[in-house]
């Protein structure tokens, strides 16, 4: 097998409507199991294995989109790094098969022209049980993949691997052959519950020739009340996150990233929400290289405030996100979210990209950051 530094590492997500079997997928194509009782989502992050394609080990990280299944939800910031995306209904209900293309509008929007796409048609099994019937035929799967060239495959997570093992393995290799160069593989990131982030790298993180504990700062500011103690507590793993009093003074909390016993620390900073032109504030944001700026949806004023902080901000040279936060899932009025416009004019007008959080799906957050240690990482190795 191939030393870990020199893998090629590919992200791959499900996408599809609640109950279609994305998580089993999942569970079945990492450790080959089956779960009759699996809960709503494998975990808050993403599973990863080492396969061999094409005579080359390959790192896939496969992410599962269970938690977030209202559609607007799972935005382009979770997506636009995927390499792979495999679509997943269920044979036995027509409604998933409908559903798929609006999952393909959505991609359609956000899709790299090189990614690769799936399909899987699940449940494979349920057609031979009594009271079940087929609903999509095999000819109308094979349809819809032609339509949208997607690999297609009939699966049932319950009864057998192969047929995940070959749809997944065939997305691969597809991916590699439209992506001959080689890619930048010197940093594997995981995010676990424990430490933080952590990396299984085996290579040592340097700057210049000297190894360095290294720091990468990122600020939450936005209003008071608004979420942002509520969303660096989830990050850090406490769930109990009800009733928190607002920041008083600007305060922090760390994750670590480690590798080789040389660590990366992720300082995440919480600003009060009334201190966007003081020296506190000024200090806060010093040497800042990510910026969440968090709003609620149903308080729009607490949007047009993020103006006063964004006055203050090199949106040119920084990293910017706009987390849309709520504790529980956004409602929906008429189809379409409370302010979804004005947010998206916001968004377009900072060019900062916006993400919907809510504490069901903060691992959104978590990629995020991942994304960002992956590209800072990769700034300061020689």
């Amino acid at each position: 097998m191939s030393n870990d530094n020199d893998l090629r590492s590919i992200k791959i997500i499900l996408l599809g409507d609640t109950g279609v079997g994305k998580s089993a997928i999942i569970k079945r194509y990492i450790d080959n199991s089956y779960d009759s009782c699996i809960a709503s989502t494998i975990g808050s992050n993403f599973l990863e294995k080492i396969i061999k394609v094409k005579d080359q080990d390959v790192r896939v990280e496969v992410w599962d989109t269970a938690g977030q299944e209202e559609y607007r939800s799972v935005t382009k910031i979770f997506v636009k790094n995927a390499k792979i995306i495999i679509l997943v209904y269920d044979v036995t209900n027509k409604e998933t098969f409908n559903g798929l293309n609006y999952w393909y509008d959505f991609i359609q929007k956000e899709m790299d022209p090189n990614i690769v796409l799936g399909l899987a048609g699940n449940k494979t099994d349920l057609i031979l049980e009594d009271g079940y019937d087929e609903e999509i035929t095999s000819d109308e799967g094979k349809e819809f993949a032609k339509k949208i060239k997607a690999i297609f495959s009939l699966v049932s997570a319950k009864e057998s691997a192969k047929e995940i093992n070959n749809l997944f393995s065939k997305c691969i290799a597809s991916y590699i052959d439209q992506n001959n160069g080689i890619e930048d593989t010197s940093f594997r990131i995981r995010l676990n519950h424990n430490d933080g982030l952590s990396s299984n790298n085996k290579s040592e993180c340097c700057v210049g020739n000297s190894k360095k504990n290294l720091k990468l700062k990122m600020v939450f500011i936005g209003s008071n009340g608004v979420g942002k103690t509520s969303i660096i507590k989830l990050l850090k793993g406490n769930s109990n996150v009800n009733n928190l009093a607002h920041t008083k003074k600007t305060c922090k909390e760390e994750l670590t990233y480690t590798q080789n016993g040389h660590k990366i620390i992720v300082e995440l900073k919480d600003t009060n929400g009334d201190e966007c032109k003081n020296e506190t504030f000024t200090k806060a944001i010093d040497e800042c290289k990510v910026f969440f700026l968090v709003f609620n949806i149903y308080k729009l004023e607490t949007l047009y405030k993020l103006e006063d902080w964004l006055n203050q901000i090199d949106i040119n040279n920084n990293k910017v996100y706009l987390l849309v936060y709520t504790s529980q899932k956004i409602e929906e009025k008429n189809g379409e979210l409370y302010n979804s416009r004005e947010v998206e004019k916001f968004s377009s007008k900072y060019r900062c990209e916006f993400e919907n959080i809510t504490n069901e799906d903060i691992y959104k957050v978590k990629a995020i950051i991942v994304d960002n240690i992956k590209a800072y990482l990769k700034s300061i190795s020689h």
